[in-house]
């Protein structure tokens, strides 16, 4: 479509348009007769050699029989010769020579007028001779006969030079009006002609003639305009995938035939109008020499102008409808073969789209049998894994039922144990007391008299002694009383020193950070010398550095602020690419003020941090000069231990080489974003000179648009009607892109879908082989427990293998838990060593597993 358009139609960048042909004939309306046999004579000799290819299309000849009918019906109109018109022979026969569709289409009017007006006196004059020879006569006709012919080219030659030397004064008026000249005046040429005989009804038929002209255009153009719906209707039916290609490609070619049989129905209307041109050329100069009345014919010519005008504009119009049609017709061959080839290209795509479909549903549906292969086995699982589960719930109501019974029988054996045990150590002690109170009672017995005196004695020696010992008690509360006052005295004493110490050394903790400078000069420390320092200029310092601390921390805060300013900066420019002309240059011109903005505001904060350096090193100087000065220390201060100066010292210099990097760093970061200000700067500019030049693009490109909307008005139209099928065709594309998407996001889909049936088998492969480990596991159990049990039902006889056997199987039952196993243990050495002789422990081995725990 687009190749067509360009070929058919120059685009917009160029600065002439191709005149089309209709618009000769609009600008020819208000000219004279033989200024349109003029114009008309060079235009048809220009196509006839310029274009040969055109004289094969039918809207060319149709547009060929249109300019024939109006030049040799101008032709035709008799014209009023003036005397002021008329030259000499011999003056004019050199400079202008004679055209020969004027002679040939004017002889035969000028030899009837001739005839007409020598005829009827010659006849006179013989009607008044009656006695006249026959070869005085043939003499006399003769003659006579020669004058006429020499008249007759006369007047031919001298109309001839009169219709030239006419053209040329018209040519010559129309290039006086295009150099500017408008006041020049020519008269139109009129030649009177005599009048001849008419048939009555020639005017009636003429009209006739004339009204029949347009209607078979009209036909034509119908036909051409059904066939022009019927192909769009193909074209449509086609884009909304309702007819195949075999039924397209047949229509196609019936519309080619077609286009063929309306070609030849062109060239046979065309023959048919020429004649009836002709035929009416003839009629029309018969009916101006048989009109008597020259008014009357003027009136005449004047009423049959404008009705050929109308005819002659019918005609253009249905010739520009035809040549339309026809290129549409030609456009759309065009089309139908770009939507053959598309076509093909997308059934290809949509073979291989569906040979992947085809392969994809193979490998779902492989998929699916394998997925309900799958699901089968996976059912079968379920219900051998409920089986399972029913089993192992049994199994555990049994566990649970025999760790009741076993922790039943554990407490029985534990009250047991504690009775026994309880039992055992009554009637132990009961023997020793007994003893006891036997050997004191023979031993009181002796020795209670001397004890009772004893005694007595010892009685009165203590109440002696507690005496004693009560006024000593007195005495010491009297005196822990005074001491208790004292120490409170001695503690509000030492606290107020401790006050006293704590402001001291707050004092020294400024007097060291101030002079953690003073301790960089010096290289080397003494550590006997204690340096005397004015405590209120230490303090100042100490106060205009932590103000440096503060604006420096301010500082700090402040190049964040500037760098987060900085990165919306950057996304502002960022999203400025993406807008329109118009808005970017009011952004940029927005951002270059903010950038002059945050250079001003940086350079003012390097001015500060600049200041703040100087005075920092003023600072540094001054303490050292201080430090040179003062030699003698403080009286408070030699109570300080030598080791508190220098950890105070040397964390002092720590902090200020702390500050000394920050502020290094700080100058770093204020270096790198100058720099990457200067070069936001330089992309500011390369963007200010590119949307210069873009300025000066949108001038020209305004100029060319200007000039193409003045070159382009005619054809307004046309470009609407291409605009309509681009967008019919795009929409097409777009109907046939979303169905490509739609193909495409389903075959992403069933590639998901494929990958997650793929991921959900890989997990129920994962189940599967995790089930069976554990059905493996659960089976060795059971059997176990059923191989157990049997052994416990075969010695169900003796109790204490009973007692032995149920041991083991709890042993078992129980896992690998180590809580339970070291119970286990304990429990089995109780029953092992007081339930059963020694003949029955070699049947039981226990060895006490490592993980075991005491049992309380």
């Amino acid at each position: 479509m687009a190749r067509g358009k360009t070929s058919r139609f120059p685009s917009g960048g160029t600065s002439k348009m191709p005149r089309p042909r209709a618009f000769d004939y609009m600008c020819t309306k208000d000219k004279s007769p033989i200024e349109e046999v003029k114009s008309n004579k060079s235009n048809f000799g220009k196509e006839g050699s310029s274009n040969p290819s055109e004289s094969k299309n039918n809207l060319s000849g149709m547009f060929h029989c249109s300019k024939l009918y109006t030049k040799i019906t101008c032709l035709a109109i008799p014209l009023r010769i003036q005397s002021s018109q008329v030259s000499n022979k011999e003056s004019c026969k050199g400079s202008i020579k004679m055209p020969r569709d004027v002679n040939n289409l004017t002889s035969v009017s000028q030899l009837s007028n001739l005839s007409g007006s020598t005829s009827p006196q010659r006849t006179n004059a013989a009607k008044g001779s009656t006695r006249v020879n026959k070869t005085t006569l043939i003499s006399q006709f003769e003659n006579k006969k020669k004058q006429l012919r020499k008249l007759e080219d006369e007047l031919i030659l001298k109309k001839s030079l009169v219709t030239d030397s006419y053209n040329i004064l018209v040519e010559l008026k129309k290039r006086l009006e295009e150099s500017g000249v408008t006041n020049i005046e020519l008269n139109e040429l009129k030649l009177e002609v005599l009048p001849t005989n008419c048939e009555p009804n020639l005017v009636e038929t003429m009209t006739d003639v004339i009204n029949n002209i347009p209607s078979t255009l009209v036909e034509t153009c119908k036909s051409v305009m059904n066939k022009r719906v019927l192909l769009l209707n193909t074209l449509d039916n086609f884009s909304k995938n309702k007819l195949p290609q075999e039924e397209l490609q047949k229509s196609v070619k019936t519309y080619k035939e077609d286009t063929v049989t309306i070609e030849k129905l062109v060239n046979d209307q065309f023959k048919e109008q020429q004649d009836r041109v002709k035929d009416l050329v003839e009629k029309w100069v018969l009916l101006v020499k048989n009109s008597g009345d020259t008014a009357n014919i003027l009136n005449q010519v004047d009423e049959l102008k404008e009705k050929l005008k109308e005819e002659e504009e019918k005609l253009a119009s249905t010739t520009n409808t035809l040549r339309q049609a026809l290129q549409d017709c030609e456009m759309y061959e065009k089309k139908c073969n770009q939507a053959d080839a598309n076509d093909s290209r997308l059934r290809e795509k949509l073979e291989q789209l569906e040979q992947e479909l085809k392969t994809q549903k193979d490998s779902t549906l492989s998929q699916r049998d394998k997925s309900s292969n799958f699901e089968q086995q996976k059912k079968l699982l379920k219900m051998q894994i409920q089986e399972l589960e029913r089993k192992c719930k049994e199994s555990e109501t049994k566990q649970n039922e025999l760790q009741k019974n076993y922790k039943h029988a554990q407490d029985q054996l534990k009250t047991n144990e504690q009775r026994w045990m309880k039992e055992r150590e009554e009637m132990i002690s009961k023997g020793k007391h007994d003893k006891q109170l036997l050997e004191k009672l023979t031993k009181d017995r002796s020795c209670f008299e001397t004890r009772v005196k004893s005694l007595e004695e010892y009685i009165a020696d203590i109440d002696n002694t507690q005496k004693i010992a009560e006024d000593k008690l007195k005495k010491e509360l009297e005196e822990t009383r005074n001491l208790a006052v004292e120490e409170k005295v001695k503690r509000d004493t030492l606290q107020q020193k401790y006050e006293h110490v704590q402001s001291k050394l707050i004092q020294m903790e400024v007097r060291n950070n101030q002079a953690v400078d003073i301790v960089k000069t010096r290289n080397t420390f003494e550590p006997n010398e204690v340096v005397r320092i004015a405590t209120e200029r230490e303090a100042e310092l100490y106060t205009d550095l932590l103000a440096t601390r503060v604006a420096l921390k301010a500082a700090e805060e402040k190049l964040q602020s500037y760098e987060r300013e900085k990165m919306r900066f950057l996304d502002t420019i960022e999203s400025l690419h993406a807008e329109k002309y118009s808005n970017e240059s009011i952004l940029l011109l927005q951002n270059v003020q903010k950038l002059t903005e945050l250079e001003n505001l940086i350079s003012e904060k390097d001015e500060v941090i600049y200041r703040q350096q100087v005075e920092i090193t003023g600072l540094t100087a001054e303490v050292e000069n201080l430090n040179l000065k003062l030699s003698v220390p403080e009286s408070g201060d030699t109570s300080l231990e030598e080791s508190e100066l220098k950890r105070m010292l040397y964390e002092g210099t720590e902090k200020l080489e702390n500050m000394i990097k920050k502020s290094s760093e700080n100058e770093q970061r204020a270096i790198s974003f100058q720099y990457e200000l200067n070069k936001r700067t330089k992309q500011l500019y390369d963007m200010e000179n590119l949307l210069k030049a873009r300025d000066g693009l949108i001038t020209v490109l305004k100029a060319k648009k200007d000039e193409l909307q003045l070159e382009n008005s005619s054809f307004n139209n046309y470009a609407d009607q291409i605009r309509t099928l681009l967008i019919q065709t795009r929409e097409e594309v777009k109907t046939k892109n979303d169905l490509l998407q739609a193909m495409t996001t389903n075959l992403s889909k069933k590639q998901c879908e494929h990958e997650e049936q793929e991921k959900i088998i890989k997990q129920l492969e994962c189940s599967l082989s995790i089930a069976n480990e554990k059905r493996f596991k659960l089976q060795d159990a059971m059997g176990a427990m059923e191989k157990e049990l049997q052994s416990t039902i075969a010695h169900t006889g003796n109790t204490w293998y009973d007692s032995v056997n149920f041991i083991r199987i709890m042993y078992h039952v129980l896992g690998n838990s180590p809580y339970l196993h070291g119970n286990m243990y304990f429990y089995l050495i109780i029953l092992h060593k007081y339930v059963r002789p020694s003949s029955y422990r070699s049947s039981i081995h226990l060895r006490r597993p490592s993980h075991a725990l005491p049992t309380h």
